[in-house]
Formats: structure tokens, C-alpha cells, sequence
């Protein structure tokens, strides 16, 4: 089986670790005080809710992806910077949490059923890999959003310059020679600790 027919057998564990992420990220804001990721419908389990088209596809055909950032309104926040960053925070933690539950599960506990196997390892292996490119911190991706938080009013406003840039940067970033090998260093670097 080739590197892309796996990936797209892959795609419901991809899915599973992005609405977590998300879902994260709009319930953390909720409890902040913000609706907005509700009254947008994003607090749902359905994968369309959440699916960026451009991601999705980069996933498939790179291994990496990304989906739609849930919409946020600082203005609702007590502290914007920090609740902010707590928000951003609050999907990679989600992700790293879920990985921590299947590893426990495929250390603990005996498969002798390969594809339990195999999906129990994939699941660690996918969030581990949204939770490191996440933390990137380019916008919109939730490192930018944490890095915010320490920068001078400068710096965030060059930062928030950015944004509708985003997407072309990171695509540009990771096809940049060394970019990826050190992105999948990093990953498999937090995959030791589960795996």
C-alpha cells in the first residue's frame, strides 16, 4: 500500500484529532466568557464544522494538515493576551492528551488484533503531529496566538499583519529546504515520549 492510500485510510483518525482540537479550542473560549465559537455552530462533532479544504488536502498529499481556526472574539475576554493564548494553548494540549490515552492504551493492554494495533498507534502518531505543526507561530496557527502574548504592542500588530497571509507563508515555510525534516524531527522527538 502506497504512502498516499495510507493517508487516506488515515483520514478519520486526521479527523478525530482535529475536532478535539477544535472543539478545545471554542469550549476553553466559552468557559472565557466568549460564545462566539457556539453561536458559529463550531461547538459540534460534525467534521464539516471544522474542515479546511486547503488542510485537508495537505494531509493527504503531505502528511500534515490543518483545519478551520474557530472563530474568536477577544473582546469578550477578561484579559484578551492571555485568555487568548490560554485559548490557542487549550488544542494542543487536547491533542497531546489524546495521544497520552492511546499510548497508555497500546502499553498497557494486549491487541492481538493488527488494525487495533495499527489505529491505536496512528492516533498517537496524528496528534502528536497536530499538536506540534499547531504550535508553529505563524498565523493562524495556535503558536502565533501564544506568542502574541509575550510580544509588545509592535510585535502583536506585525504579527495580526500577517493573518491573511498565513496560509501562503506556511505552505512556503514548509517547502523550504530543511523546513519539513525539521518539522518531523520535532514530531517524532514527542512521539518518543509516548511511544
Amino acid at each position: 500500500m502506497g504512502p498516499l492510500a495510507i493517508r487516506i485510510l488515515l483520514s478519520p483518525i486526521f479527523l478525530f484529532a482535529l475536532i478535539i482540537h477544535e472543539l478545545a479550542h471554542g469550549k476553553v473560549a466559552e468557559m472565557l466568557k466568549d460564545p462566539t465559537a457556539r453561536a458559529s455552530g463550531r461547538l459540534s462533532l460534525n467534521p464539516l464544522a471544522h474542515i479546511d479544504p486547503i488542510g485537508a488536502i495537505a494531509f493527504i498529499l503531505m502528511g500534515f494538515g490543518w483545519a478551520k481556526p474557530v472563530p474568536i472574539n477577544p473582546y469578550f475576554f477578561e484579559d484578551p493576551k492571555k485568555d487568548m493564548a490560554i485559548v490557542a494553548l487549550a488544542g494542543p494540549v487536547t491533542n497531546i492528551f489524546a495521544a497520552w490515552i492511546f499510548s497508555l492504551s497500546l502499553r498497557y493492554f494486549s491487541f492481538d488484533i493488527e488494525i487495533l494495533k495499527f489505529i491505536f498507534f496512528n492516533t498517537v502518531w496524528i496528534n502528536v503531529m497536530f499538536a506540534v505543526f499547531n504550535l508553529i507561530p505563524i498565523p493562524p496557527l495556535d503558536g502565533s496566538r501564544m506568542l502574541r502574548a509575550f510580544l509588545p504592542r509592535e510585535g502583536a500588530a506585525f504579527l495580526d499583519s500577517l493573518e491573511p497571509y498565513g496560509i501562503f507563508i506556511i505552505l512556503f515555510v514548509l517547502i523550504m529546504p530543511g523546513s519539513s525534516e525539521m518539522l518531523n524531527y520535532a514530531i517524532h522527538y514527542v512521539l518518543g515520549f509516548f511511544l
